[in-house]
């Protein structure tokens, strides 16, 4: 009589004889990542598997973050589709870095021959590079509901052009339509890449020779970047008297049709680790060498007509008016917030705008200073969009650089208006009555 009872509680036995088993056979969730980063000036580098950010002022290197050292890691770039920094490791793994330096991979990279540098070229899309060889690749993340779970690499782009020989890093400018720039330097020679659409199956290229650099051919350049003025900015891998070089190639003389031109020497660094490394940027932001504005301007006294706005600055590196009668800090309004997209000394600035500077004297350091400027021609009852801007002053060849704040708003008040009123009974002048 005991077994009818024993197969009556059998399968229950048994579901719960499973219980402990079902979280191993349960699909793990996504990788866990940190939040993602804010577009700023800062110069960031992968470097001996970790992740540093370089500090101004001082140029210093720090490791963000406490992650343990990643095998390979290399081949960064900052992808504007989700405001992360993807990196690649051993040609095989995809790492995502967020804001608080964590480097977690999504899944693993198929089809990529070799890697030694890379960028974004446009959201997920990435240029790879490598030292070995003068071919390129373009490396796209895959994503499935939004989530990035690994990337896939296209056949080697076709190539027009003479003199590139291989590089172990290359920096891409964003595009506000049509073809992509980028360029690469390798020993004295940079590469200027022209990419016809955001997702090139070919590619043209020139060469232009580079002088005053320490290290001359024998320069390694694992790490480089571009700023949204134009600029070009590469790091020697290869000390020279001790220290490292980081250097800067304006976009005057990037697009000037000279064949030989000089690079600047804008910093003697201390490595932030061995390679293999590479550089990161957002490249919508300030240079890291311009003034940076580092709160949106305050306005005060405000009146149909006018407002007082009060700027605040970091000048860092270089003095903003170093004789005191250059103007050229300002703050500046406008009806529209839409602002200059395209690579320059103006990028970033509100178009068709008004704008209001001083001569102060601004010396290079790393505290806030602030200057105020009253806004004059203003209508009532109107919105208006401003922001402040600086440029800077270096000394020798190096062109200035600009910094801008974020576009805010304010509006003006409305002027009253009167009306007569006729009074219905009693006397609308003064004095006495009679009695």
């Amino acid at each position: 009589m005991a077994m009818p009872r024993l197969k009556k509680f059998l399968p229950a036995l048994i579901s719960m004889a499973l219980i402990p088993i079902l979280p191993i056979l349960s699909i793990s969730p996504a990788h866990a990542v940190g939040a993602p980063f804010t577009c700023d000036s800062h110069f960031y580098q992968v470097s001996n598997g970790q992740f540093y950010v370089l500090n101004f002022p001082g140029f210093t290197y720090s490791k963000l973050g406490t992650n343990p050292s990643v095998a390979g890691l290399n081949s960064a770039g900052w992808n504007a589709a989700d405001n992360y920094i993807y990196a690649m490791s051993s040609n095989t793994v995809l790492q995502q870095i967020a804001s608080d330096g964590s480097i977690t991979s999504p899944g693993a990279i198929t089809g990529l021959t070799a890697e030694n540098g890379a960028d974004f070229l446009t959201n997920d899309k990435m240029i790879a590079v490598n030292t070995g060889n003068s071919s390129l690749q373009l490396v796209t993340l895959n994503r499935t509901g939004g989530t990035v779970t690994g990337a896939t690499a296209a056949a080697a782009l076709t190539l027009t052009g003479t003199g590139y020989t291989g590089s172990l890093d290359i920096a891409l400018f964003p595009s506000t339509g049509g073809s992509y720039v980028g360029y690469s330097l390798n020993g004295t020679t940079l590469t200027t890449f022209t990419f016809p659409n955001s997702s090139p199956t070919t590619a043209s290229y020139t060469t232009k020779t580079i002088t005053g650099t320490h290290n001359g051919g024998t320069g390694a350049f694992g790490a480089q970047w571009v700023d949204s003025q134009g600029n070009f900015y590469a790091y020697d891998n290869t000390a020279f008297a001790g220290t490292n070089t980081l250097y800067e190639i304006n976009r005057t003389d990037l697009n000037s049709v000279a064949t030989t031109i000089a690079a600047n020497n804008v910093q003697e660094e201390t490595a932030p680790g061995v390679p293999p490394n590479d550089g990161v940027s957002c490249r919508t932001a300030p240079s890291v060498f311009a003034p940076q504005m580092v709160a949106t301007a305050s306005i005060t006294n405000v009146s149909g007509t006018s407002a007082l706005a009060t700027g605040y600055l970091v000048t860092n590196v270089y003095p903003v008016n170093p004789l005191g009668n250059e103007n050229n800090a300002k703050i500046c309004y406008s009806l529209s917030p839409t602002v200059d997209t395209t690579p320059g000394n103006t990028y970033g600035l509100l178009l068709g705008s008004s704008c209001f500077t001083t001569s102060t004297t601004f010396p290079a350091n790393g505290t806030t200073q602030n200057f105020t400027v009253l806004l004059t021609g203003l209508s009532p009852n109107t919105t208006y969009y401003y922001q402040s801007a600086a440029t800077n002053t270096p000394p020798g060849s190096i062109a200035p650089f600009a910094g801008f704040s974020p576009v805010a708003s304010f509006t003006t008040p409305a002027i009253p208006t009167f009306t007569s009123i006729s009074p219905t009974s009693g006397s609308v002048g003064g004095g006495t009555s009679a009695v």
